[in-house]
């Protein structure tokens, strides 16, 4: 589920269940900043994410206009997750 913040940010809110992917981990939350700096500097359209897990990563490159987008992963628990 996407909601806007207050200060016109996106936030993304899933329900990570047994694999990696919540946002909250210092990880994520810098790959995510870092994906903002890309978007913003260079204006990339295609991304991997391997080792997707929930998929945070990808879905927050759609969210920032990259066209093509594959995530990977081998956990088989990852593919549950209904993605949009």
């Amino acid at each position: 589920e996407q909601k806007k913040c207050l200060d016109g940010r996106k936030k993304i809110l899933l329900d990570p269940g047994v694999v990696f992917g919540n946002g909250l981990h210092p990880t994520t939350r810098d790959c995510l900043m870092a994906l903002q700096k890309l978007a913003r500097e260079n204006n990339f359209k295609t991304a991997i994410d391997l080792g997707t897990g929930t998929g945070i990563l990808a879905i927050a490159c759609g969210h920032l206009g990259v066209r093509k987008i594959k995530a990977i992963d081998l956990n088989k628990s990852g593919q549950n997750m209904p993605m949009d």
